[in-house]
């Protein structure tokens, strides 16, 4: 799509491509994920993500100051911990993170 968008459309044929790509990859990983887990457990899920992803919002608003990849680290740092806070993120999953990074550094 690129190849056809870009040369005729500029940047915004290079949006709209990039949009089409994300929105078919956000529906075939949402098909994914419901062969693994039950549309109730995902619905259930819903609220503590769009919660920590609001906190992260605000937070990062509130740094305008930063260096932008600074403020993607800490934005990612404080997700990660209000989806634990908000029982997101279940204990063993924890525990996996946990035994990865342990491996890694090795």
């Amino acid at each position: 799509m690129n190849i056809i968008l870009i040369p005729i459309f500029g940047f915004i044929g290079a949006a709209v491509t990039t949009v089409i790509a994300e929105l078919v990859n956000g529906i075939w990983s949402f098909v994914l994920l419901r062969r693994h887990n039950p549309l109730v457990i995902i619905l259930r899920l819903l609220p503590k993500i769009l919660i920590s992803a609001g906190i992260m919002v605000a937070v990062i608003i509130l740094i305008p100051g930063f260096n932008v990849i600074i403020r993607i680290c800490i934005g990612a740092a404080i997700y990660f911990i209000a989806l634990t806070l908000l029982g997101g993120i279940e204990r063993s999953e924890l525990r996996g993170f946990k035994d990865i990074f342990r491996v890694g550094a090795a």
